[in-house]
């Protein structure tokens, strides 16, 4: 090898030798640049670790303090009035007023004194408690209370709710808790956990709701709950795919024993071919829509199909019973008079209006452009429906035209509730719920209130006869059932 062949290898491995040691410099820069970085997270995550620590003491603190607050109070307004004065006449009338307005169950309140008993009693304030009290829930400064928290052990978990008055005139309130799907085949179950429970139910006393014992249905009986119904007889009814065996859908009535148990009682099969999405009862008559695009009436004594209803086109989503004072001008000749009628939402956007004296359609509510999702009973006859596509729609169920046309929320409206003086509350998976009042006023004088549910979708809401209303709020990780 010549003196230049050595010259020019020994030059090779010294500019190799700099580039590694360029290339390891540059390495070791940016290692030094990313430790520095993780530290400073590092000290910022201990940082907010501490904030929120401090917080949720803070938090814990204010609910010990308030907890204490209400039972101070509540022991103040049990406690007895000697010789029976009233401990309250230095209060002025208007501050009364001001505290009842922040009270939700108001019958402690009526046993204070004859002056309390008569505001409470007195239906303008009546009103005017019932108004200020959503004024409170949109502004934020009043929270619903969580009567439960239900883990999420089905993938896309539906939550289904109903209310009654029961035999007894109790506020019942059934929770199911199911599968959500768009067909059938979309039905997907992590078989690995628990099942969830096929029913909860609460009952309605002094204090507030009390979650009566139910027993867990086993084997062939256990469903995959997609709609619940309160009887106003007593019982519920609960539908849904069963878990074993064909996995045909089905109808279960519940009912509570003498030992203050729900146990399932009796199953009505062979009805639909598809998945049962709503269930409504009437009188001695229930009645169930599905994805089989067929509305089937089952008689409630003897769990046998009686009647079957065709009329849509695609999926029937949602079901609802009106009473109208006059169906004379429909489609089909009645014999006028009061008569309840049964209306179906279905995907093919059509509600259809049915007779259930002689089970045929009297006609057809066109209007909505989206799958219809969600009905409810208005306070004068009206049926209000709610859809995908975003509309709320009041309907004269005497003339089959639109009383209403509100576009209130960003995305599908998919659970409704009216109040008896025609106050509509409305759930949509904008994660919200609007309060509509007033709309039989005139332009202006209607009012909706928006209450944001930080991230959760309200999956059922209801109302019960005192006025609470009740809702299911389906959050990433767990389902509460909230009372407003």
């Amino acid at each position: 090898m010549s003196a230049q062949d050595g010259s020019h290898g020994s030059t090779s491995r010294a500019t190799a030798r700099t580039a590694t040691r360029t290339a390891l410099n540059a390495v070791c820069s940016r290692l030094t640049s990313l430790r520095s970085e993780h530290a400073q997270c590092e000290t910022q995550i201990e940082a907010v670790e501490a904030e929120l620590a401090r917080l949720h003491e803070a938090k814990a603190g204010v609910a010990e303090r308030m907890a204490a607050a209400e039972a101070e109070l509540e022991a103040v307004v049990q406690a007895p009035v000697p010789g029976g004065e009233d401990p309250t006449l230095w209060i002025p009338d208007e501050i009364l007023f001001l505290i009842l307005l922040t009270v939700v169950h108001v019958s402690p309140c009526v046993r204070v004194c004859r002056r309390w008993n008569a505001l409470c009693r007195d239906p303008a304030i009546a009103k005017l408690r019932w108004m200020s009290r959503w004024d409170l829930y949109s502004m934020g400064q009043q929270l619903p209370k969580a009567l439960n928290r239900l883990p999420n052990r089905i993938l896309n978990p539906q939550i289904v709710l109903a209310i009654g008055g029961g035999a007894t005139g109790v506020t019942t309130i059934a929770v199911a808790q199911g599968a959500n799907a768009e067909n059938d085949d979309d039905l997907i179950v992590d078989r690995t956990l628990p099942p969830a429970k096929i029913l909860t139910v609460w009952r309605e006393n002094q204090t507030g709701f009390a979650k009566m014992p139910v027993i867990e249905a086993k084997g062939s009986d256990a469903l995959e709950v997609s709609a619940v119904v309160v009887c106003p007889r007593g019982g519920v009814y609960v539908a849904g795919a069963r878990r074993q065996g064909r996995g045909e859908d089905c109808v279960q009535r519940w009912t509570m024993g003498g030992d203050g148990v729900y146990r399932m009682v009796q199953a009505f099969d062979g009805g639909h071919r598809s998945r049962i999405e709503s269930i409504v009862v009437v009188e001695d008559r229930l009645y169930s829509g599905s994805f089989d695009r067929t509305v089937v009436c089952w008689d409630c004594s003897t769990g046998k199909v009686i009647g079957l209803l065709r009329g849509h086109i695609a999926a029937i989503r949602a079901l609802a019973a009106v009473s109208v004072a006059d169906v004379s001008g429909c489609s089909v000749a009645t014999t006028g008079g009061d008569e309840t009628v049964l209306c179906s939402g279905s995907d093919d956007t059509v509600i259809c209006v049915w007779s259930l004296r002689t089970r045929t359609l009297l006609r057809p509510l066109l209007g909505h452009t989206g799958k219809v999702l969600a009905l409810a009973a208005g306070d004068r006859g009206e049926l209000v429906s709610g859809s995908t596509d975003r509309s709320i729609r009041v309907w004269s169920l005497q003339t089959g035209e639109q009383l209403l046309t509100l576009v209130a929320h960003t995305n599908a409206v998919n659970s409704l509730a009216v109040w008896k003086d025609g106050t509509i509350f409305s759930g949509s998976w904008d994660c919200s719920l609007r309060v509509i009042r007033d709309f039989h006023g005139e332009g202006d004088e209607m009012t909706v209130d928006r209450i944001d549910l930080q991230g959760r979708v309200p999956m059922g809401i209801a109302l019960t006869d005192t006025g609470l209303l009740v809702s299911s709020l389906r959050g990433s990780h767990s389902s509460d059932l909230v009372v407003w």
